[in-house]
């Protein structure tokens, strides 16, 4: 899972949550679920930006990976960091699917 985590281009974000994220996330327990999260929050790069979080299309893996992992128990705050990486990364703009899932489902206001 770490290479799915630590892209080092842009278009491999996307690409990496649609090919190992995603068709995986069925058996992703709580554990699992924080370190994918954290290793987002965390990304490291050449870059000063998390490349994650600017990667096009993550609005649609954050959305997906959410709607299969919104019931596992104590996940909530998991899901309200990464949105505040979100916020604090100037991003938000391109989540707006994200945002409503979590607003939705009462994780963010």
């Amino acid at each position: 899972m770490s290479k799915s985590i630590e892209p080092h281009q842009f278009d491999l974000a996307k690409d990496n949550g649609e090919k190992f994220i995603l068709p995986y996330a069925q058996y992703f327990n709580l554990e699992d679920l924080n370190k994918l999260i954290k290793g987002v929050i965390e990304n490291k790069n050449p870059w000063p930006i998390n490349q994650i979080i600017h990667a096009g299309g993550m609005d649609e893996i954050f959305r997906q990976l959410y709607q299969d992992k919104k019931d596992i128990s104590g996940a909530d705050d998991m899901w309200i960091q990464l949105w505040d990486t979100i916020l604090a990364e100037n991003a938000n703009d391109n989540f707006h699917g994200f945002e409503e899932l979590l607003k939705n489902n009462n994780i963010i206001q």
